[in-house]
């Protein structure tokens, strides 16, 4: 039975594979990231510094998994620290929606999904300057470091397959090969993003997901009100009773006469 109540926001990043589709009205660097000849320390150098190759992003994420189909709609902005998602959750068959969101800037951050009436509002997890790795699955592709670093493993066999196109964009197709989980990831020449993935789990269909971006190094004229997160809304006391329940306290012990 479907039922995408059980799972919170944070649940909906990390469980797709991901294809990455770029508008052609995008702002992108002059120079860039990859040539089609690269080697296999360019990919991964590329890979590890995809994310210092814009400031802001606005994507729209759709992903085909087991139990659901995730339409999930992005923002990030890295000099402001602040991102807002925008997530989907439908029914193979349709007749199911699951709507939620998520918004953060820096300091706080809103969680649509209400406990009590009231939505969750708490303090921001990630370091300055860190936000653009606060996105789950959709980070493990714009912000690619734990590939490269997966590439560079000894028990990781690599093999660079060479350049395709995926979605219009020329890509460098490389496979990776490990006990626990094949991947295969196409790396854009222009960006050093992962375009496209599939990753291989115990046999069957590999995951996918397709990712159209947006906008690229383009500042958001709403900004102010796109990353707005009431700060009087956020309250400790109330979390803490709202977070841990009774049962995870302890059992009191008794006073010593």
């Amino acid at each position: 039975m479907f039922n995408m109540r059980i799972f919170s926001t944070l649940a909906f990043l990390g469980i797709f594979g991901l294809v990455v589709v770029f508008s052609s009205s995008t702002q992108e660097n002059e120079t860039p990231a990859l040539t089609p000849d690269a080697t296999l320390d360019q990919i991964v150098n590329a890979l590890a510094t995809a994310h210092t190759r814009y400031d802001t992003l606005h994507i729209v994420m759709q992903a085909q998994g087991a139990r659901s189909v995730l339409t999930q709609e992005v923002w990030v902005s890295q000099s402001l620290d602040s991102f807002r998602e925008q997530n989907v959750a439908t029914s193979p068959s349709g007749d199911e929606r699951y709507e939620t969101s998520r918004v953060g800037n820096g300091e706080y951050i809103r969680d649509s999904v209400e406990v009590g009436g009231r939505p969750l509002v708490f303090r921001a997890g990630y370091e300055t300057g860190e936000v653009v790795f606060a996105l789950g699955g959709v980070s493990t592709r714009i912000a690619p470091v734990s590939i490269a670093q997966r590439l560079t493993l000894p028990d990781v066999q690599v093999q660079i397959v060479g350049v395709e196109e995926v979605n219009g964009r020329e890509a460098i197709k490389v496979l990776s090969s490990a006990s626990w989980r094949d991947m295969h990831i196409w790396v854009d020449l222009q960006t050093g993003i992962v375009i496209r993935d599939e990753i291989y789990s115990g046999g069957g269909t590999p995951k996918a997901t397709t990712i159209e971006i947006v906008e690229i190094n383009t500042p958001f004229e709403n900004a102010d009100q796109l990353f707005y997160v009431d700060p009087s809304a956020y309250d400790p006391e109330w979390l803490t009773d709202v977070l841990v329940p009774p049962e995870l306290l302890g059992t009191p012990q008794p006073q010593e006469q």
